[in-house]
């Protein structure tokens, strides 16, 4: 069933939908749609929807709603990423979405990129990734965040290159954040910086030197993989 992302849709029973604006130019003119096709309806905020094309003419796009729920966020997982170029940024933050982080802060570091966020793109990259995967929920974007603002998290967890004598078990992933550099790496400073964190731990991979966009999969897979075994 194709998932349509609709983020300002608000749904109270089996009723009707009309769509007239870009929502409806996308299902009639770019996925070329028809009616009686079954659609997944999402709003990025909890709400999961099922229903069917009724009508589509022109000027609107009518959708007949047939069950609705309202599911709770069970995302526990903040990742803080270094801001990177444009392109790798741009599936890092797919990435996020396809995972369900719950919370994606771009960090500010020593050799982080510096530009700003196109708000339009961001929206976009989001709509398509929680299409795709049918989350829910979109996860929160925190733009500008540097490491020592992550002291509220209960566990730090580092990922880097070289080897660290600051480790522990991963138990759960509640009130923990993942913590991934730049292309750069962290610098010598950022490094002292998070292993004196009281809540902190590094963890070193026994792997080459990983992109920011393939460090992030890797990285949620390791934790994630840990707790469940727990």
């Amino acid at each position: 069933m194709r998932a349509i992302c609709i983020p300002n849709i608000k749904i109270q029973g089996n009723e009707s939908l009309k769509l007239t604006d870009d929502t409806h130019h996308h299902l009639k003119n770019v996925l070329r749609l028809s009616e009686k096709t079954r659609l997944l309806l999402l709003n990025g905020k909890g709400l999961r929807a099922e229903g069917t094309i009724e009508e589509i003419t022109k000027k609107h796009t009518i959708i007949k709603v047939h069950s609705f729920e309202r599911l709770e966020n069970e995302s526990r997982l903040d990742v803080f990423c270094a801001q990177v170029k444009k392109d790798a940024m741009d599936l890092v933050i797919k990435q996020a979405c396809e995972l369900k982080v719950r919370k994606l802060i771009i960090g500010t570091t020593d050799f982080s990129q510096r530009y700003e966020l196109n708000e339009k793109r961001l929206k976009n990259l989001l709509t398509t990734s929680l299409e795709q995967s049918n989350n829910p929920y979109f996860p929160e974007i925190i733009v500008g965040q540097t490491l020592s603002e992550l002291k509220s998290y209960r566990k730090v967890i580092y990922f880097d290159s070289v080897n660290t004598h600051k480790s522990q078990c991963i138990s759960t992933v509640d009130e923990s954040v993942i913590v991934l550099g730049p292309e750069g790496g962290f610098s010598g400073e950022e490094l002292q910086l998070l292993s004196e964190l009281d809540n902190s731990f590094g963890i070193h991979l026994n792997t080459a030197i990983l992109r920011t966009s393939t460090a992030l999969p890797c990285a949620i897979g390791y934790v994630l993989g840990a707790v469940s075994q727990k």
